[in-house]
């Protein structure tokens, strides 16, 4: 079994980030739930 390495913002699309900054600004998101999410998509992986 492989290490899991840490994602880096470099990882996500340019696409992605816009839409979840946008999403935390229009109050659709929270911060803490942003980052929630970030970590979903690591494990995914």
């Amino acid at each position: 079994m492989e290490p899991i390495s840490k994602r880096t913002q470099r990882d996500y699309s340019l696409a992605f980030k816009l839409a979840v900054v946008e999403q935390v600004e229009k109050g659709e998101m929270t911060y803490r739930q942003a980052t929630s999410l970030s970590t979903k998509i690591q494990n995914a992986r």
